[in-house]
């Protein structure tokens, strides 16, 4: 730990002693593109910003899926069935949503927002049927539980409000 510097306080900041003696700042992206000299050369300008992780739907669908396949289930889906692994299918699962938002967001014209809720509620559902299975359902009574679970979710997550 190094003692806090006393010409280190800045306007609505700690003290860098107070941060462990980390300086902390942060750049706006105007900042970025002149440091960059986008603007200056009319190159494509870069945002940094914060893209929709995975979400409850994804972890919920994750969980299951390595729960029931490290307990003797099989993969529904044929492209994650040949992986074997239960936490690396359940890792790959995670993988393909974000894919499948990006998708959506980047080729299909859909705002983050909606892309990210649509795949949430989708894998909601997912995780609902895999919890259904698990409870000893048959496939009817899992497509429903899974198609309830999706719905209430996107309910719950204002999935209309996010998609218009």
């Amino acid at each position: 730990m190094v003692p806090p510097s006393p010409s280190c306080r800045h306007a609505a900041m700690p003290p860098c002693g107070d941060t462990g003696g980390f300086h902390h700042q942060t750049l706006d992206t105007d900042s970025l593109d002149r440091i960059h000299g986008n603007r200056a050369h009319g190159r494509h300008t870069h945002r940094l910003r914060e893209r929709p992780g995975p979400g409850l739907g994804t972890t919920l669908d994750a969980a299951t899926t390595a729960y029931a396949l490290d307990h003797g289930y099989s993969e529904a889906n044929p492209l994650l069935s040949p992986i074997g692994d239960p936490y690396l299918t359940a890792l790959a699962a995670v993988g393909v949503k974000q894919g499948i938002k990006y998708s959506l967001h980047e080729y299909g014209g859909l705002s983050e927002d909606c892309a990210h809720h649509g795949v949430e509620t989708a894998a909601m559902g997912a995780g609902g049927w895999n919890l259904a299975i698990l409870a000893g359902a048959a496939t009817g009574p899992g497509l429903i539980v899974g198609a309830l679970f999706g719905a209430g979710y996107w309910l719950w997550s204002d999935g209309d409000e996010a998609c218009r």
